[in-house]
């Protein structure tokens, strides 16, 4: 009986063994713990603009897990719509969504589920679009000598002129020649209180003119933001375009990276000039009487305005919704 005892307690004793065994030998992928997170690049975008919802799906220990299957629901005032994707080898998946003319006020909510392995996992993130623009909005031009008209041969012939005459709209104008970005009258600015406001700076900035002392671009980076935000306290719903500089390269590189850089923290409305700048149709030649004197074959002529307008009036109709048309096609209508 003993020996019957001491063998049926040997079996529990090597069962016990194998199942620990067992246990030990269970690939660490199998107790991964799945984690999601979800995050928004800003809470207040823009309406009839893309908002982008990034997720990324770890373990418990903070690593990535790739091949997630993650379902984002976006709680829209209209519908509610669903996205399906896997997360990448970096552990992250991305939904891109057009707003449309989400009403300002309206929170909306996106919801991600996560499922990997048996395990589900929910997160959510939130952003609230900013107020819709009016119907007869402000546009602001803040700038230098291109702003200022040079060297279109009429007033009206101006890219600052062309998108006015586009849009139904009221304008304003803070530029000078020679202007820099230091020079920009900021409580004028933020009085004029514009729903949109179009940034054309840095020109004079990369070769330093008058004195021909550049200005350091991390300086004029930190000029162009007390801009936007001198901009944005005269009006929080207000649209910022910023245009790359009328330099050629590599001068203008540095100064267009900072430009850029600034664009993509109001709502990257950054139009890059510098093909419109390389093409000599659109300033020469020099001589031509305009209504600011004889043409210096460097500023842009009256092709160059209106190249410039078309790519500017292209954003702004984004902005509000309506059909992008050229600038010739505006004023035939």
């Amino acid at each position: 009986m003993k020996a019957v005892s001491r063998i049926i307690a040997s079996g529990f004793v090597a069962l016990a063994a194998v199942l620990l065994l067992g246990l030990c030998a269970t690939p660490a992928s199998a107790l991964r713990q799945l984690r999601v997170t979800a995050t928004v690049a800003t809470r207040y975008p823009e309406p009839n603009a893309n908002v982008t919802v990034r997720v990324k799906a770890v373990d418990q220990k903070g690593r990535t897990l790739k091949g997630v299957r993650c379902v984002a629901t976006w709680r829209l005032p209209s519908t509610t719509r669903r996205s399906v994707r896997r997360t990448n080898r970096a552990g992250v998946v991305r939904f891109t969504r057009y707003i449309g003319d989400t009403s300002s006020g309206y929170r909306v909510w996106v919801t991600v589920k996560g499922a990997w392995r048996g395990q589900t996992r929910r997160c959510k993130t939130w952003f609230r679009p900013r107020r819709p623009l009016p119907d007869v909005p402000n546009i602001v031009f803040v700038g230098d000598s291109l702003t200022v008209g040079l060297y279109a041969v009429t007033e009206a012939e101006s890219f600052r002129a062309l998108i006015a005459a586009r849009f139904v709209c009221t304008t304003e104008l803070i530029a000078a020649s020679g202007g820099q970005s230091k020079d920009v009258n900021l409580v004028g600015l933020t009085e004029a209180a514009g729903d949109i406001v179009v940034i054309e700076l840095g020109t004079n900035d990369a070769i330093g003119y008058p004195d021909l002392v550049p200005v350091a671009p991390a300086v004029f980076e930190a000029n162009l933001r007390a801009i936007a935000r001198a901009a944005r306290s005269g009006n929080q719903a207000c649209r910022l375009i910023f245009l790359s500089v009328w330099q050629q390269a590599p001068t203008r590189t540095p100064y267009d990276a900072r430009i850029a850089a600034v664009a993509a923290g109001y709502g990257r409305h950054f139009i890059d000039i510098s093909t419109i700048k390389d093409d000599p149709a659109a300033s020469q030649p020099e001589g031509v009487e305009t209504y600011l004197g004889k043409s210096d074959g460097w500023h842009p002529n009256t092709v160059g305005h209106a190249a410039i307008a078309d790519a500017v009036g292209d954003e702004i109709a984004k902005m509000l919704g309506q059909t992008v048309k050229t600038a010739v096609e505006s004023a035939a209508n």
